[in-house]
């Protein structure tokens, strides 16, 4: 299998919640688990520490950049933590979720988009409204 856990950590649980929602909407991730944690880290040479909401995100590994990006984009700080492990093994039942939540349901629309694309500029070219390359 090609699975994958990506992790980040949020500023709050609000945010850390809208960005597991979003990534569940857009299918990109199957599963995300919500950690309440204690951070402590070095930022422009000092030591900070704060609470954080570390989020797991279970996804399928040819997602992994588009993930990041939507991360990033959903991210309030400046250079967020987002870390990918492969997952090496696992329970065969649980992966197979992961991909069926995941992979499958995200190649069919990108497919269905494209057949819709394809028709609407054959339509367009039997109308003559564009031409030929």
């Amino acid at each position: 299998m090609n699975c994958i856990i990506i992790y980040s950590t949020f500023s709050s649980r609000e945010l850390a919640e809208k960005t597991a929602r979003t990534l569940l909407e857009e299918q990109l991730v199957a599963g995300a688990n919500i950690v309440q944690a204690e951070s402590l880290f070095r930022w422009q040479g000092k030591i900070e520490q704060r609470p954080e909401w570390a989020v797991f995100f279970q996804a399928e590994r040819n997602f992994y950049k588009r993930i990041e990006s939507r991360i990033k984009q959903l991210h309030s700080d400046k250079v967020p933590q987002i870390v990918m492990w492969r997952m090496k093994d696992g329970y065969v039942p649980f992966l197979n979720w992961i991909i069926d939540e995941t992979s499958r349901p995200v190649l069919k629309r990108e497919r269905r988009e494209k057949g819709k694309e394809f028709r609407k500029k054959k339509t367009e070219l039997l109308k003559g409204k564009i031409k030929e390359s």
